[in-house]
C-alpha cells in the first residue's frame, strides 16, 4: 500500500471579517472598544499520512469564551467551545487533501465575551 505524506503548511488566515457597531444610539455614551484577538494554530505534528489524524491545538488570547472552528478545502470542523481560551480539534484521517494544507481558524466569541471580543462569525 502506497503511503502519502503530506506536509501542512498551516497558516492561520488572519482574513478576519469584523463588525464593530457602536453602542449609545446617541445617548451621549461612548462607544465600546472591542479587542480583536490573536488566534493560533498549532498541530501536533507538520507532516503526516492519509491514513493518520492530526490533533489541533486552537488557542485565542485573552482566554475569552466561544468556540471556534477549523476549515481546510472540502474539510470543516464543527464548532469546538472553548475552555480557558483553548480548543483541541482531532481531523480525522484522510480529511485533508495530499500536499500542503492550509487550515483557518475561526474564532466566535459567545453571549458572554461577544461585548468586548471581535470575532469572525
Amino acid at each position: 500500500m502506497k503511503r502519502f505524506s503530506r506536509i501542512l503548511a498551516l497558516v492561520l488566515a488572519a482574513s478576519m471579517t469584523l463588525a464593530l457597531s457602536a453602542c449609545g444610539g446617541g445617548s451621549g455614551t461612548p462607544p465600546i472598544s472591542k479587542t480583536t484577538p490573536t488566534v493560533s494554530v498549532t498541530p501536533a505534528s507538520s507532516s503526516i499520512t492519509t491514513a493518520q489524524t492530526l490533533a489541533v491545538t486552537v488557542t485565542v488570547s485573552g482566554a475569552p469564551t466561544g468556540s471556534v472552528t477549523l476549515s481546510s478545502g472540502s474539510y470543516s470542523s464543527s464548532a469546538t467551545t472553548l475552555i480557558a481560551g483553548s480548543a483541541s480539534i482531532t481531523i480525522p484521517a484522510g480529511s485533508l487533501a495530499v500536499g500542503s494544507d492550509t487550515l483557518t481558524a475561526t474564532f466566535t466569541p459567545d453571549a458572554n465575551s461577544s461585548s468586548s471580543y471581535n470575532g469572525n462569525s
